[in-house]
């Protein structure tokens, strides 16, 4: 009898987990659907208390971590908020960690370096990305246009160069010539 209940309470301890963890999920989904309403309505202080809950649920959700860097972003930018510039990069950080193959939190953090003007740090940032993706075309011009802006020029040309190669355009090919090379 006493092993009937044991053998009871092992099978229904992972069906109780596998439920919370459901529900743990549908409620973080929730948050960040309602977080993304709030952000599109411009209500950003209702859209960063959405994204810190959906974290304290799920803190190893990456899309939220982005999310919630936008918003930082946003607060540092438009509301002259300093103090929300190294939470940004912070989160960013996060987001890149937990999602190791993506690029895209790589690029949004060398962005928000590049609108600190720290462009070296951008371009620096822009070769992690690459390491993931070395056959994207956009982040070797993304790379080019940092090394262009921190006055790096040789630099520039040849990531340049390198998008060009991947994916030629015009637009590339006239960064090019403005810096006085071809492909």
């Amino acid at each position: 009898m006493i092993l009937v209940r044991i053998l009871a309470v092992l099978l229904f301890i992972p069906s109780s987990v596998a439920l919370y963890r459901f529900a743990v999920d549908a409620r973080a989904q929730n948050l960040l659907a309602q977080e993304k309403a709030a952000s599109k309505a411009y209500n950003l202080d209702l859209a960063y208390a959405l994204v810190q809950e959906t974290l304290a649920l799920e803190p190893r959700n990456s899309a939220a971590w982005l999310e919630k860097a936008t918003l930082e972003r946003n607060f540092w930018q438009s509301r002259n908020r300093a103090d929300y510039k190294p939470r940004a990069i912070a989160s960013l950080e996060q987001a890149a960690a937990l999602n190791s193959a993506a690029t895209t939190p790589l690029v949004e953090l060398a962005l928000l370096h590049s609108y600190g003007e720290d462009y070296i740090t951008a371009s620096n940032t822009m070769n992690r990305a690459l390491k993931l993706s070395s056959s994207d075309a956009n982040l070797w011009a993304q790379k080019g246009r940092f090394q262009e802006l921190a006055g790096n020029k040789a630099a520039a040309v040849i990531s340049y160069q390198n998008s060009y190669r991947i994916y030629p355009t015009d637009t590339i090919l006239a960064q090019l010539k403005d810096l006085g090379a071809t492909p």
